[in-house]
């Protein structure tokens, strides 16, 4: 009777001994989930709070302003009014003190702005700022200096 209990529980044995070696036992889904929460949680914190800035630029005249809520491209005077362009925010790549902004806008006509903030002093007309800018706008070059609002 012993033998027949035995040679009757050695599938049941078996069977649990194969799922918790194969991830079944609960610890280890555990310490995976939390892992995957804290790197989430690393990521998060590793992202940079959005940066605001004004640029100014001389010959033409030109201004723009980055904000969370958008970037606002304030062009030369044609046609005796500023050609003006509105973006949507993007975060910059940063390298070092590097900004780079790039953003496409589709609708309702399309429109490129590339912008490089180098972290450099530059000068715009009297003011001294802590930027120098270079703005691209549907591949025009605008030159110019920023401060960090």
């Amino acid at each position: 009777m012993r033998r027949s209990l035995i040679r009757a529980m050695s599938p049941i044995v078996a069977t649990a001994a194969f799922a918790f070696a194969c991830g079944g036992g609960g610890e280890g889904k555990a310490a995976d989930s939390t892992a995957a929460m804290d790197s989430a949680a690393a990521a998060a914190a590793a992202t940079p709070a959005p940066e605001s800035f004004s640029m100014v630029g001389k010959s033409p005249n030109w201004s723009v302003e980055v904000t969370p809520t958008g970037i606002l491209f304030d062009g030369p005077k044609t046609s005796g009014k500023p050609d003006t362009i509105q973006f949507e925010y993007k975060a910059p790549t940063i390298n070092g003190a590097i900004r780079e902004f790039t953003v496409i806008r589709m609708q309702p006509d399309t429109h490129r702005i590339d912008i490089t903030l180098a972290m450099t002093k530059c000068k715009a007309g009297d003011a001294e700022m802590e930027w120098k800018a270079t703005v691209w706008v549907d591949q025009k070059a605008y030159n110019g200096c920023a401060t960090k609002k």
